[in-house]
């Protein structure tokens, strides 16, 4: 039994979190940095395609719940999730499969990209099967990581923000 609407919510918000950390922690069984970040990245594919209720809960903001702020147990486990990703990230890097760029910046790159990814295919806005966007989403996931510039973007975008720039 729940005293108000906005504590049940909460509890729905803080089981979505505790699944998905569960799905998660299934990829420390990864022998690798990069098996760990793969299976990782995988856990996270498979719980927002598996559980889109959850995995949309997952980003509700409180005041749309009608708290004006999440409590403190479920503000730890929101963060426990961005700090097992910059985990993996982080050994990445150690392991010397990433640049030496800060582990927070490079995870929230990735989770902002996953996010996305899923999230508007989960709004039906990527016309495609679940087996066509779990290629799409893995091609994708390797251009954002790989990059995709050419040997001239740099300068080349470079220029164009000056250009715009002067004129502003």
């Amino acid at each position: 039994h729940y005293d108000s609407r906005e504590e049940m919510l909460l509890d729905v918000v803080g089981e979505a979190y505790r699944l998905l950390s569960e799905s998660l922690h299934g990829a420390l069984s990864g022998r690798t940095p990069a098996g760990r970040l793969f299976m990782a990245g995988q856990a996270y594919l498979d719980f927002g395609l598996s559980q889109p209720k959850y995995y949309e809960m997952l980003y509700t903001p409180a005041h749309t719940l009608g708290a004006e702020q999440f409590p403190d147990a479920l503000t730890a486990r929101i963060a426990s999730v961005g700090q097992f990703f910059n985990d993996r990230v982080r050994e990445c890097i150690d392991a010397g499969l990433f640049q030496r760029l800060d582990p927070q910046d490079v995870a929230v790159t990735l989770w902002a990209h996953a996010h996305g990814l899923i999230s508007i295919y989960l709004r039906g806005c990527l016309p495609m099967d679940v087996d066509e966007f779990r290629h799409h989403f893995r091609a994708s996931s390797r251009r954002a990581i790989t990059g995709m510039e050419s040997p001239s973007y740099e300068a080349e975008m470079d220029r164009a923000i000056e250009e715009i720039s002067a004129h502003s």
